[in-house]
């Protein structure tokens, strides 16, 4: 598993400062549009999204008050905000969370609500196992080989996430926080 984990982070490392060094302004992360693509793989019937989803479309933020969570669970919603009147950053003002549902128990909600307000001028994009999966489905020309990999993982709840939270902030940038991290 650590070297499964070490092996992609490697890649993605790699492929990182060469993005960097290629790169001459940081506008525009995630704001390409996307396209289906037919895979030409046997072993993958299932089309591929193009790069790049907008982060509202790949976290999937159903409109507030629409979510219905079994008592006592409670709904999370994204908080998307622009930057405009700050000023630029390296670093995007965005905190990435993720876990299955957005149905949570009230301690999760209150930690990820104290994010919340300790970051007021950050976008919070919460991704359910639903948005994961649309991430890993998306088109990779800079990690050809990821869904190859991907079909190898035995772990797929920790080792999917741990490739996942690399790709996220590979692509997306911001900041990756636990939802029980305060």
């Amino acid at each position: 598993y650590a070297l499964f984990i070490l092996a992609a982070a490697q890649l993605i490392s790699v492929t990182l400062i060469s993005k960097a060094l290629k790169e001459e302004s940081s506008s525009g992360i995630g704001a390409i549009s996307w396209q289906l693509v037919e895979e030409d793989n046997n072993d993958e019937a299932k089309p591929k999204l193009h790069r790049h989803l907008t982060l509202q479309e790949l976290s999937g933020n159903p409109p507030i008050g629409t979510l219905y969570c079994p008592s006592p669970l409670l709904p999370v919603y994204d908080r998307v905000l622009n930057d405009f009147g700050l000023p630029p950053r390296k670093i995007p003002r965005t905190i990435h969370v993720s876990m299955k549902s957005r149905c949570v128990p009230p301690d999760i909600f209150e930690a990820l609500t104290t994010w919340k307000d300790y970051f007021p001028f950050h976008s919070f994009y919460f991704h359910d196992d639903q948005a994961v999966d649309r991430l890993f489905e998306m088109d990779w020309t800079e990690f050809p080989q990821l869904h190859q990999l991907m079909r190898c993982v035995r772990v797929k709840g920790a080792m999917k996430i741990d490739i996942w939270r690399m790709l996220i902030i590979y692509t997306y940038g911001g900041v990756y926080t636990d939802v029980d991290n305060v």
